[in-house]
């Protein structure tokens, strides 16, 4: 460490590559790291002319030190990198030059995501994931740009779509998706017509992306696609939006033969409008949420969830029947849902519950009870201490008992 600080202060362009080779120790890596950046251009030249004798972990490490200092040498170091035969290597190129957003890297991102895409293995994954990142970083706005990089960068997207394989068409989705230009809406819904599923539901998310906090048309698409999940991510998507022509749409997919959907459709609702400033159509909403509790445990479990956030006190007085179901995941939210808004009388009800055949259930009621200082359950929670066996409902239950008391 003293050696590494020693010969940074000594600022010797010869001192780079054994302080970039010091840095393979763990404690060492990150104030390796820093010297050689305090070091700069003249530690960037210096690496680039020891690359042909540098290992793969050497150059992986000076990739890192590359991308975190920009500069010319580093930069065509990474461009080079970006071809090298070694996955690991490739991988750290890339991920170099989305963080350093070196735009030169633009047409090598995409051309090696399209190769890179038609591999199947592990390291594979790994590149395209470090490849769609580094073209998030290099093409998305920033503030003060022209666009013109932006526009460069879709327009190579676009002009290897036809062709791609599925991997690199999701990879593709999720670009744009995070670049967010309206203008590409129309390349993005053309996604949605994708033989890919995968595909379909990323397109429905840039999509949401691309006119945040609006019903956008081609969103409907979605909404009878084949897929369960593209269904589900519309639900979603039409969930986050400010507009109440949504509605329809999502009452449709609350319907849905799917619970999956259902579940998202009734989330989405009841969070979208269980707090309307219309009085009407929040009952109407917490009405919907009250039907959804009798569908299959998902689809409840997600109606429950909703009530205990908008429901309030109705909501509270809705999930009371959820107490007799015989899935303990419902029966918990439930009691979550009543400890959060419910009266006396409802909280009165969970008492029985401290002897609930599953521990969960019994934990969380003793915590609500506890939360809502009800000194009246306090001889129902001291018979059950006698009986418990479980140690971790036994702490909750002596936490509560001193919560109680004082």
């Amino acid at each position: 460490l003293v050696l590494i600080q020693f010969l940074g202060l000594l600022r010797a362009e010869e001192a780079a590559v054994p302080i970039l080779l010091a840095g393979r120790d763990e404690a060492l890596a990150q104030v390796a790291l820093a010297t050689l950046e305090d070091l700069g251009e003249m530690a960037q030249r210096a690496v680039d002319a020891a690359w042909p004798q540098l290992d793969t972990q050497a150059r992986r490490d000076a990739c890192v030190f590359f991308g975190s200092t920009g500069g010319e040498p580093g930069a065509a170091r990474l461009l080079a990198a970006l071809e090298d035969p070694e996955p690991e290597l490739r991988i750290a190129a890339a991920r170099s030059i989305g963080r350093c957003r070196l735009t030169e890297g633009l047409a090598l991102l995409v051309h090696r995501l399209g190769n890179v895409a038609s591999e199947v293995d592990f390291e594979s994954e790994d590149e395209v994931l470090a490849l769609t990142e580094a073209l998030i970083s290099v093409a998305q706005p920033r503030v003060g740009d022209d666009g013109r990089v932006t526009e460069q960068a879709v327009e190579l997207l676009r002009s290897h779509l036809e062709g791609a394989v599925e991997t690199a068409r999701l990879a593709i989705a999720k670009v744009l998706g995070c670049i967010g230009r309206r203008e590409d809406t129309q390349l993005v819904t053309f996604l949605l017509k994708d033989p890919s599923a995968l595909v379909r539901r990323a397109a429905v998310d840039a999509l949401a992306r691309l006119e945040p906090g609006t019903a956008a048309e081609p969103l409907r698409l979605a909404l009878a696609d084949e897929a369960a999940t593209v269904r589900i991510a519309a639900a979603v998507a039409l969930g986050s939006s400010a507009s109440d022509a949504v509605i329809e749409d999502l009452q449709r997919l609350a319907e849905d033969d799917d619970p999956r959907v259902r579940a998202a459709a009734v989330s989405a609702l009841g969070r979208r409008f269980g707090s309307a400033e219309d009085e009407e159509r929040r009952r109407a909403t917490i009405r919907m949420l009250e039907e959804a509790l009798a569908d299959e445990v998902l689809v409840a479990l997600a109606a429950v969830e909703t009530l205990g956030e908008v429901g309030g006190e109705d909501g509270a007085g809705c999930v009371v029947a959820l107490l007799e179901r015989s899935e303990p995941e419902l029966v918990r939210e439930a009691v979550t849902c009543i400890g959060r808004h419910g009266k006396p009388e409802e909280l009165d009800m969970l008492v029985p519950l401290v002897s609930h055949t599953d521990w969960s259930v019994r934990a969380e009621v003793i915590q609500v009870v506890a939360d809502r200082g009800m000194v009246r359950a306090v001889p129902s929670i001291l018979r059950r201490l006698e009986t418990e066996l479980d140690e971790f409902v036994r702490d909750v239950i002596l936490r509560a008992l001193k919560r109680l008391d004082a």
